[in-house]
């Protein structure tokens, strides 16, 4: 999977594709651009295999589809973000 590169030209750009892998909803899938898309594949999937990176570590362990749920929220609010305020267009 290849990562957004603003260098690129339009061509270039639109033979990426980023597969929609975790089966997010086609109309929120197409409202996001192909960073946006990356960053919500990413996350979801180290999030979901890492608990001990968002609870606390006195926290018991939630239930596989609880977690689920949790990790699926914090890819999608990265996600819309990063599609609103992509970062290589504030930094010089």
């Amino acid at each position: 999977m290849e990562i957004y590169n603003p260098k690129k030209t339009k061509t270039e750009r639109r033979i990426i594709m980023i597969r929609n892998v975790n089966k997010v909803a086609k109309e929120q899938w197409r409202k996001w651009d192909d960073t946006a898309r990356n960053v919500f594949n990413e996350c979801f999937d180290y999030f979901k295999s890492n608990q001990t990176v968002i609870k606390h570590p006195k926290a018991s362990k939630l239930p596989e589809e609880q977690w689920d749920t949790v990790a699926w929220n914090m890819a999608w609010i990265a996600a819309c973000v990063c599609n609103d305020r992509p970062l290589n267009k504030t930094t010089p």
